[in-house]
């Protein structure tokens, strides 16, 4: 799980996080790790054209940490919620180069950041 191939290039964890880290989500959240995790197991799906399966991916972070789901999902929310907030949702705009009026989605934060990485390759 620490490396994912999209177009015969790889992605490691480390570029995950350092993307994380440029858009305001920093290490000290209980929800980088776990954010970093969901991205690498929907990067599984993203390379190959399948929908991304949000709940199935936050259900196996979950299972890696031994912890509830809901809890997952929450610290989640929270580091996307704070990463857009101390940017005014401007580092979220950056990496799309799309307006977005307001805090994205868990599945939506996921799924834009795997089109920037994508494209990024």
């Amino acid at each position: 799980m620490n490396n994912k191939y999209m177009n015969n290039k790889t992605i490691s964890r480390s570029d995950i996080k350092c993307l994380l880290r440029s858009i305001g989500c920093y290490s000290c959240y209980n929800g980088f790790e776990y954010l970093t995790d969901l991205i690498l197991l929907a990067l599984q799906e993203y390379k190959y054209n399948k929908p991304i399966k949000i709940n199935k991916a936050i259900y196996n972070v979950a299972c890696k940490y031994n912890i509830k789901s809901s809890k997952i999902e929450a610290d989640i929310r929270s580091i996307i919620r704070r990463s857009w907030i101390r940017s005014n949702g401007k580092s979220w705009e950056k990496i799309t180069n799309i307006e977005i009026n307001n805090t994205p989605t868990i599945k939506e934060s996921v799924y834009l950041i795997c089109e920037y990485l994508d494209a990024k390759i």
